[in-house]
Parts: structure tokens; C-alpha cells; sequence
């Protein structure tokens, strides 16, 4: 399975090749020489009760051993490395790794020390690590900790509709106090998604994360809502495509946005 994930990432013509000539592409547009956009790559939790993952360097790893865990996740950096600089892509610039759960599991005992050596590891490759918490997810608040380079903390405000506006107002104020930026998540198409992630933009103006803090963006599956966005020819619909352009400029105005004022005093 993860042999899987490294191929699909270099796959002829789609993933990484498809994002190098999309960049070459806007670069041209754009009249800017040597255009690049920059990419994470991802690493996986290695479960325990997998006994028999894989041959690496002659031996069949069992993942519920540190050093045969500590192995495979070597093992996967290594191989996406290898993928990505064999491409040599022209536009696009490798920043570091993604830790792909969302919470941390402190049942499994080894899991700190396996977590210090693999970012020890990224870091070692002059690349850093990122981590994208749920809303108090375990660990949350003790990331630097942890090991990671850079948090981004997701308010999961977009996909329940009883959750109050505060919920962006608790968020932002906890990611500004931990060091962390926060995640622009959208749950769908419909309208009331649309006037969430709306929400989300205009919170992000208001607390400064707009512009004082990296942004990380969760859409939903390929090929995701703001590209359906984009070819909505519905206008309200189609405004989540122009407001997260401006969001990313630091230019959204907070005052189109109407939050529950009741919500935001409780």
C-alpha cells in the first residue's frame, strides 16, 4: 500500500507531473522567470499489528518493533526522495514531509520516540515537518514537543452546521498562542458550505491569521470545491473561487460576512 502511494505520486503525465507543468504554466502567464510552487510529501503511521510489511534492506519488518517501525518510515521518506529528484521537475520545490494522522496516540509507547526520530530525520535532509491537529486533538497543544517544524490547527468548523461561529474566534485565538496557523476547510458545495468557508476567511481577517500566518486548505477529494467553484456558473458559488484568491492576497473584506453575533457571546 505504500509502495502504492509513492508510484502514484510520479505518475506520467498526472500528481507531481501535472503540478510542475500547471506551474510552468502560470509562470508563463504570469511573465515570472523560474516560477516554483512548493509541495509536501506525506508520511504514514506505521500500525503495529502489521507483522509483515515489507521487504527493506533483506528483512521482512514487523511493525510492531521500534527499530523495524523506525525502518519503514526511513524506508518511505528514502523512496518518495528518490521519486521526487529523479523527476528533476523545473517548478516545483520540496519543503518537507506531512505527518498524516490528525491526533497523536499516546497508547501506542513508542510512538514519541518514533515521531523524534523521523522528524530528526526530515531535518537531516535540510527539509522540515508539518502536522495538521484536529480541533483538540490529542496533542495538540504539545507540537513543538512532539518534534514538528510547523502546525496548522483545523477549527472543523465547516462540516457541522450546529457548531457556533465562536468555534473560529476559540480556534484562532489557541492556534495565535500555540504558534500554529490554522486550516481554511470547506465541506462541500452547498450554500451554507459556501458561507462557512466565507466564515473561515473573514475570521482569518479579523484575528490576523489573513496575513500573519501560513494557510493550509482542506477541499474535500479531487477534484475538490473550489475547482467546482471555479466552473460554477452559480453566482454564489462561484464567489468562493474570487474570495479565496483575495483571502490569499490579504485582501478579503470581513464586513461582506454576517456572523451570529449570539454565537460569538457564549
Amino acid at each position: 500500500d505504500w509502495q502504492f502511494y509513492i508510484d502514484q505520486q510520479y505518475l506520467e503525465g498526472f500528481n507531481m507531473d501535472a503540478l510542475d507543468a500547471a506551474a510552468a504554466e502560470v509562470g508563463e502567464k504570469l511573465g515570472i522567470k523560474d516560477y516554483k510552487v512548493s509541495v509536501f510529501l506525506s508520511i504514514f503511521y506505521p500500525v503495529t499489528k502489521v507483522k509483515e510489511f515489507g521487504i527493506v534492506d533483506g528483512k521482512n519488518l514487523d511493525l510492531s518493533l521500534l527499530e523495524d517501525r523506525k525502518a519503514a518510515l526511513k524506508w518511505f521518506i528514502d523512496e518518495q526522495l528518490k521519486g521526487f529528484y529523479a523527476k528533476k521537475y523545473e517548478h516545483i520545490t520540496l519543503n518537507g514531509f506531512y505527518w498524516f494522522t490528525e491526533e497523536i496516540n499516546y497508547g501506542d509507547l513508542q510512538l514519541l520516540e518514533l515521531l523524534r526520530y523521523t522528524t530528526d530525520y526530515v531535518r537531516e535532509k535540510n527539509l522540515i515537518t508539518t502536522w495538521i491537529p484536529y480541533f483538540h486533538a490529542t496533542g495538540y497543544d504539545d507540537w513543538r514537543h512532539l518534534g514538528f517544524d510547523m502546525a496548522c490547527y483545523q477549527p472543523n468548523y465547516a462540516f457541522n452546521q450546529a457548531i457556533p461561529d465562536v468555534r473560529l474566534f476559540d480556534a484562532a485565538k489557541t492556534a495565535k498562542l500555540l504558534g500554529m496557523c490554522i486550516e481554511l476547510e470547506s465541506g462541500g458545495t452547498e450554500n451554507w458550505n459556501v458561507e462557512r468557508i466565507k466564515k473561515y476567511y473573514a475570521a482569518g481577517a479579523l484575528t490576523g491569521y489573513m496575513k500573519d500566518a501560513a494557510h493550509m486548505y482542506y477541499q474535500g477529494g479531487v477534484p475538490g470545491d473550489f475547482y467546482a467553484a471555479y466552473k460554477s456558473d452559480e453566482e454564489y458559488l462561484h464567489s468562493v473561487y474570487d474570495d479565496t484568491y483575495k483571502f490569499i492576497k490579504g485582501t478579503f473584506d470581513p464586513n461582506t460576512v454576517k456572523f451570529n453575533e449570539e454565537d460569538l457571546l457564549k
